[in-house]
């Protein structure tokens, strides 16, 4: 538990909805809980704007007194410009920029990236980014059944965890802003 920094980069007319539905189907209110959302994406391959990042998360620490246990990354597409997520530099240079993240605050930097378009079994892109990965996990949805499997497909230093299914629900949310 702790502190997380959301780097939105796609989905933001739905994103308040679906926290709002988190809240509500577990039970936890939001209002005083360090959940920090962006406006806009992040250029993860210009220097200038990760260094923009840095800053704007070290204002929010200094202002709320906490520091990232999670800095979550929505998607990695549009968060790489100006970058090619096929060209193995630029993919460098985004691990670095999230390694940096990583360092300053001690915490947890997680990516949501889509996958290939003809292999569906893997991150598009340079094999950097999986190179670089502690983690990686695989989400496949069976529209049939309703339900989300959620898998491993890489762990680093530990052995891989039992894959995990999710039935998807619908939660009553009354009026959203």
């Amino acid at each position: 538990q702790g502190a997380v920094f959301y780097i939105c980069g796609e989905g933001f007319a739905g994103l308040s909805r679906r926290v709002k539905a988190w809240s509500i189907a577990r039970r936890v209110p939001l209002d005083n809980v360090p959940f920090f959302i962006s406006r806009t994406a992040a250029s993860f391959c210009d220097p200038e704007s990760v260094l923009a990042v840095e800053e704007a998360i070290a204002v929010l620490v200094e202002q709320h007194g906490v520091v990232p246990e999670l800095i979550q990354i929505d998607t990695l597409s549009r968060n790489f410009a100006p970058g090619d997520e096929n060209n193995t530099q630029d993919m460098a240079l985004f691990v670095q920029a999230l390694d940096r993240l990583r360092n300053r605050w001690g915490c947890t930097v997680m990516v949501i990236h889509h996958s290939g378009h003809a292999d569906k079994s893997r991150g598009r892109g340079s094999m950097v980014l999986k190179g670089a990965l502690d983690w990686e996990y695989k989400f496949s949805r069976d529209e049939k059944d309703a339900t989300v499997r959620m898998e491993c497909t890489k762990s680093k230093d530990h052995d891989r965890p039992t894959p995990m299914q999710f039935r998807v629900s619908t939660v009553e949310l009354g009026a959203v802003d």
